[in-house]
């Protein structure tokens, strides 16, 4: 009943076609028996035609049946299209099963990187803790536990700000800013760590303003100032800006050669990453990934055992000003 109803213009088309064609076999004086057999043939055909047709199109739902049943939708699984209709919905379908794919495939990788973190991120946080308990179980000093209390702050920033990197909505706010109160503000959250390792910083040429989002190259400049205050061993970090380029400049162990191409990938921790504790491997990741979204440019210059220079290039963004 189904097929009759999806083919009943055709079969009404039909009929009054058969009537036309009788009332003009009869206005032209044709024998009733030579009627009779056009129209005995043609229904006949007509009938041949239905039944093969709706053999065809059984067959073909059959196969739309079950691949509405299959978990994972293949290449090549839907029918051969019967006509140009057919191919333009065919068409359609898998237009919109490659959209999905692709948007499957960047949720998976997104899940998978997330997974990859915060497995990471457990592990790096259980150190200090660990240390924390023992410090507070041997009575130490207040400095020694909020040292501690620290990195596990900063852990808890990197987790957030993770999530928001990753997020479609990341709030971003483009306008001008003054480059010296940025640069102040991260060195200031960073003064107990340079008092803990007896180093001193120097601030040059950062009273100018640039385009860009205070709180996220804030964030960036973070990570850059965390690892010059990790590896350097005594002396200063130096802090300046030419042309527009920032520069955080440390003198400390440097990156090894054969770990240089490799520094903003997510999770690579390099030979001085591995060689100590509080390394997750995604600070600079972060950091190159954060600027990029901001317009920014960053490279590092290092060598071993002298030191290492990272350069952000603040002169232009490609995100909307306010």
């Amino acid at each position: 009943m189904r097929y009759l109803k999806d083919r009943i213009t055709a079969i009404v088309y039909i009929l009054i076609c058969t009537i036309i064609a009788g009332v003009i076999f009869y206005l032209r004086g044709v024998e009733p028996a030579i009627v009779i057999y056009v129209f005995v043939l043609w229904i006949a055909v007509g009938i041949v035609f239905v039944i093969l047709d709706f053999i065809s199109k059984r067959k073909r739902i059959k196969v739309l049946k079950n691949i509405a049943m299959t978990p994972f939708f293949k290449d090549n699984m839907l029918p051969k299209e019967g006509n140009s209709v057919e191919k333009e919905y065919q068409t359609l379908v898998n237009n919109t099963i490659a959209e999905a794919r692709e948007k499957f495939s960047e949720s998976d990788s997104r899940i998978t990187e997330a997974n990859e973190f915060y497995t990471m991120w457990v592990h790096q946080i259980k150190t200090p803790i660990s240390a924390m308990k023992v410090l507070i179980d041997s009575g130490a000093e207040r400095d020694m536990l909020s040292a501690e209390l620290f990195k596990i702050e900063k852990y808890a920033d990197m987790a957030l700000s993770f999530i928001r990197v990753g997020s479609e909505t990341s709030d971003y706010v483009i306008k001008q800013c003054n480059l010296e109160k940025v640069v102040k503000d991260t060195v200031k959250t960073y003064a107990p760590l340079f008092i803990q390792k007896n180093l001193s910083v120097s601030m040059k040429n950062l009273d100018i303003y640039v385009l860009t989002d205070e709180k996220w190259l804030g964030f960036a400049l973070e990570q850059v100032i965390s690892n010059a205050v990790k590896y350097s061993r005594n002396g200063s970090v130096e802090i300046y800006s030419e042309n527009g380029i920032l520069t955080v400049e440390d003198h400390g162990t440097g990156i090894a050669r054969e770990d240089m191409p490799r520094i903003f990938e997510r999770g690579f921790t390099g030979a001085n990453g591995r060689s100590g504790r509080w390394s997750t491997g995604i600070g600079l990741y972060l950091c190159k990934r954060v600027l990029t979204e901001l317009g920014h440019y960053i490279w590092i210059e290092s060598k071993e055992n002298v030191g290492t220079k990272v350069h952000i290039d603040l002169n232009s963004t490609e995100l909307k000003v306010e």
